[in-house]
């Protein structure tokens, strides 16, 4: 999913959860949303390091094109390539933010809760589009992406 798309989920999803409980307050509520979508900074960073260049403008240019060039081909054929490695997109990280939450502070729980929502996201779109969920574990995708062919080079 795209960050404006992760963005709308996560407004709709904390007003939803705000009306129910209001208790989560403002902060709670910026967190969920804010969490929800920064997720998504580990792209940038990939971006800026595989191409050594720190224009964001670029690097959304550049997964736009990845995303038009591979939009055609089939399942089978997106499972065979590797879109980067992308390491705050894994259950290994969601494990790190509960344990900050049950451990040092439970304003983590909602930022546990906007990363879940992120997560889930993902891996949906990934399995519908692509058909496969690497995303479910950072370790897991960084093996697999050895294997697989760089989207640059397809």
């Amino acid at each position: 999913m795209l960050p404006y798309e992760h963005l709308i989920v996560g407004v709709i999803f904390t007003v939803i959860l705000f009306f129910i409980n209001p208790s989560i307050g403002f902060l709670g509520a910026l967190l969920i949303v804010l969490s929800t979508v920064l997720v998504d900074i580990d792209h940038y960073i990939f971006y800026a390091i595989k191409k050594r260049d720190l224009s964001l403008i670029n690097a959304y240019k550049w997964y736009q094109s990845n995303r038009v060039k591979t939009h055609h081909l089939s399942k089978k054929e997106k499972s065979k390539i590797y879109f980067g490695f992308h390491f705050l997109h894994g259950i290994e990280i969601f494990a790190i933010i509960y344990l900050l939450y049950a451990y040092i502070n439970p304003i983590f729980l909602y930022i546990m809760m906007g990363y879940s929502l992120h997560f889930f996201a993902d891996l949906l779109v990934e399995a519908v589009w692509c058909g496969r969920t690497d995303k479910i574990s950072v370790i897991y995708s960084l093996l697999r992406g050895r294997k697989l062919k760089f989207v640059d080079n397809i």
